[in-house]
């Protein structure tokens, strides 16, 4: 999903979040450098149902440091049915 759609559609859905930096892990992949951020988010819908998960943040970068891709892995598996609920038909 592009991010002018993600955003809106994730603020939308959001009451509260809070994010906890587990660690930090740099590698190479395919001659470019790539950091991943593990942490939490402690996610509340928003109509007030606790929805905490765990968040994989991998960043591709170029050779001035700058992201030039960034993949997203939410485990979401765990709160999915408190998300369909809050928005029934999507």
């Amino acid at each position: 999903m592009p991010a002018h759609e993600f955003y809106p559609e994730l603020f939308r859905d959001n009451a509260e979040s809070r994010l906890e930096l587990k660690t930090t892990m740099t590698g190479n992949h395919a001659g470019q450098v790539v950091v991943a951020f593990w942490f939490d988010f402690d996610w509340t819908l928003a109509d007030g149902t606790p929805a905490p998960f765990t968040v994989i943040d991998i960043a591709h970068l170029d050779d001035a440091g700058k992201i030039t891709e960034l993949v997203i892995v939410y485990d979401t598996h765990p709160i999915r049915a408190a998300f369909e609920k809050q928005r029934p038909g999507k």
